[in-house]
């Protein structure tokens, strides 16, 4: 007995091993069994030569990956996302919704995408109360693909970040948000105008414009300021229509708050608060909240509005559009929302004019729109909201940006994508890879 006890006491603690890895393996929701059993086994290379005849550095090894390695665990949710044009789009944003069977699923536990491709997500809280509220990725669809995408909770390695947002009141001016090809700023001031900054490669760049030893009025490696918005609403400025005319926020109190950097989406919130609108003999108060969302691989940003009057009188109409050069050409397509302008209107360096094309259009929900029109410096489209809330999106390209539009009739046909650049998405179904 007293030879044969250490192989007993052994056996014991191999017993011991075993169960406290079924508990850390149940713990962690899904790391497979048979990594386990090939420890116990033996089958881990090198657990026998290493001296271990008993398979227990292969059983420390199996158990070990339950704690170390970055795995899914618990539900999976699959869904269908659909392209349902002919147009190829690549890094579609996909935004869910964090509802409440995926919180009930996933708690505040990171989510990735484990199919087709393993990938990380990115989670935003947007209203600042610890919670998640939507979860975004970017996805690449052919003309009338339909992928289906796998969504679990784990964790993985994050992408280098693709978009920014921030507020620099004194270095640039305003609120500003980009993507990795282009990026736009809201002006500080009553211009209230939205500007261009255009990029010859991928990149981020609005750190490095807020720097002071950057001029960002001169080609870098960072890109360029290249339009000149003076009084107008610039590349997708906002207002409202009264009295006849179109409104920009002005005399107004404004506040900021940036609700997501990347690295697939950024987002930021600029309020105008107790905004009086109109001759004194008829100025209304206003609230325009404007929460702006720009996505990894896109050139336009989506526009939500929200608008609130002190008085119970109907909300004025909304208004969205851009300056209006007349030496460039108009594009328009009313029956889908689009109004544009492409021609020789960017900046070069030290703000020189007419240096290069550059396009900017807005792109409008044609069920919403009430007109469209002109003044003296920006064409325009009147836009109705529902209980205050409407919203819209708006683009530019430059012609030495990476695919950028190089005719008036190249620019009609990016506005034309974005206004159907509208995925699909049904969710399809729940597993449970625990096997609970």
């Amino acid at each position: 007995m007293p030879s044969h006890f250490p192989i007993f006491l052994r056996l014991i603690a191999i017993a011991a091993l075993w169960l406290s890895a079924m508990a850390k393996a149940e713990s962690a929701g899904g790391e497979m069994l048979n990594l386990i059993s090939a420890g116990i086994m033996g089958e881990t290379p090198g657990a026998a030569a290493a001296g271990d005849p008993h398979g227990q550095t292969g059983l420390r090894w199996a158990a070990a990956s339950v704690l170390e390695r970055k795995t899914v665990s618990g539900a999976t949710m699959s869904i269908t996302i659909r392209n349902p044009t002919g147009d190829a789009w690549e890094d579609a944003p996909i935004v869910l919704r964090w509802d409440k069977q995926m919180q009930q699923a996933f708690g505040n536990r990171p989510v990735v995408m484990v199919s087709p491709q393993s990938a990380c997500i990115q989670r935003d809280d947007l209203d600042g109360d610890g919670s998640v509220d939507e979860v975004v990725f970017p996805l690449t669809l052919e003309p009338h693909e339909t992928a289906t995408v796998a969504i679990a909770a784990g964790s993985a390695s994050p992408p280098p970040a693709r978009t920014d947002a921030g507020f620099y009141p004194k270095e640039l001016i305003g609120a500003a948000w980009e993507s990795d090809r282009i990026a736009y700023r809201l002006y500080w001031n009553d211009d209230t105008a939205i500007d261009v900054f255009a990029k010859r490669k991928p990149a981020l760049s609005l750190r490095d414009y807020a720097r002071p030893e950057v001029n960002y009025h001169v080609e870098s490696q960072w890109g360029l300021d290249v339009l000149k918005v003076g009084k107008s609403l610039g590349a997708g400025g906002f207002g409202v229509w009264h009295e006849g005319r179109a409104w920009k926020p002005a005399q107004v109190q404004r506040s900021c708050r940036v609700l997501a950097t990347g690295p697939y989406r950024a987002r930021v919130e600029i309020r105008f608060a107790q905004w009086r609108v109109g001759s004194p003999a008829d100025a209304r108060e206003l609230d325009l909240t404007a929460t702006i969302s720009i996505a990894a691989g896109q050139n336009w940003s989506e526009v939500e509005l929200l608008l609130k009057a002190a008085d119970q009188q109907p909300l004025p109409e909304l208004v969205a559009g851009i300056l209006k050069d007349p030496q460039t050409e108009k594009v328009a397509v009313l029956e889908m929302g689009i109004l544009g302008r492409w021609g020789r209107q960017a900046l070069g360096d030290h703000e020189a004019p007419r240096t290069a094309n550059l396009g900017v259009g807005v792109v409008v929900p044609r069920d919403r729109i009430v007109a469209y029109g002109e003044d003296e410096v920006s064409s325009y489209v009147r836009f109705r909201a529902v209980n205050g809330r409407a919203r819209y999106r708006h683009h530019a390209s430059w012609e030495h940006e990476p695919g950028g539009a190089r005719t008036t009739e190249q620019y009609g046909k990016m506005l034309n994508q974005v206004a159907k650049l509208h995925p699909e998405i049904a969710r399809l179904e729940w597993t449970n890879t625990t096997g609970r």
